[in-house]
């Protein structure tokens, strides 16, 4: 009686607690799920240093994806484009460097400076999702470019491009109606091409926790220590942009209290 079940069952029963680990349901945790729990819990780490900017995950931005055939009429081209529910577009810009986009971009995603060439002609209701490796880089030009172009309650830090990799299939939204049941896994496309890529440049092998779909490659350790002084310094820049920026506005703020009490 001591070593079956029925024991374990009724000393389970009287101490209130969960029956013993080799009776209890284990998930069994793939590859791929303990590489996306890393991706995340790294992702949540870079974001709490953003708490001024609105968060966005790979699901939610594959969810809002809409994928166009081209007019040429091959139906293997599609072009991507984002909008929100309501109707208002999604610009994607990727802040990273042209090394690391040379290799992959997220569909549809426009450089920093593509974007700030062109943001006057943003539409005053688009929304901007930055993206880099894994959501550092993109607060901080995410934070810059909500100062700098007032773009207040309109801007977004996504999750990042490693990120993307595991995003959830179903969270996919096809509109092109000569493929309207064709649900894929989200992938990247080579910038030079338009193809698929099944490659992601992660920066460092510190940030290698991409699905196991996907090959990496990142920069050689003489560069990456080059690239982090730089971003450290970038780092330093920003901060001193945005405490500059809250000066600023505090100073904005007392000025018109004082006209208004006059």
């Amino acid at each position: 009686f001591i070593l079956s079940r029925n024991f374990y069952d009724t000393i389970a029963c009287l101490r209130y607690c969960p029956l013993p680990t080799r009776y209890a349901k284990r998930r069994i945790m793939t590859t791929s799920n303990i590489k996306a729990k890393r991706c995340r819990e790294k992702n949540e780490f870079y974001q709490r240093k953003f708490r001024d900017i609105a968060p966005m995950t790979s699901n939610e931005l594959a969810a809002l994806q809409r994928i166009e055939a081209t007019t040429d009429g091959n139906p293997y081209e599609y072009c991507y484009r984002y909008a929100t529910n309501d109707g208002s577009p999604i610009v994607v810009v990727d802040v990273r460097s042209e090394a690391e986009r040379s290799v992959s971009i997220i569909p549809g995603a426009i450089s920093l400076v593509e974007f700030e060439d062109t943001v006057t002609a943003l539409p005053s209701n688009a929304v901007v999702v930055c993206y880099c490796t894994i959501g550092y880089r993109s607060g901080l030009e995410a934070r810059r470019l909500k100062e700098k172009y007032s773009l207040e309650g309109r801007i977004r830090n996504l999750d990042g491009i490693v990120s993307y990799t595991h995003a959830d299939p179903l969270a996919l939204v096809d509109i092109d109606d000569n493929s309207s049941n064709r649900k894929e896994k989200p992938h990247l496309v080579d910038p030079t091409t338009g193809e698929k890529s099944d490659m992601v440049h992660i920066y460092g092998n510190t940030w290698n926790c991409v699905d196991e779909a996907y090959g990496t490659t990142h920069f050689s350790f003489p560069v990456l220590a080059v690239r982090s002084v730089g971003v450290g310094l970038l780092s330093s820049l920003r901060c001193c942009q945005h405490i500059v920026y809250i000066i600023k506005q505090c100073c904005c703020k007392t000025r018109r209290t004082l006209t208004d009490t006059v």
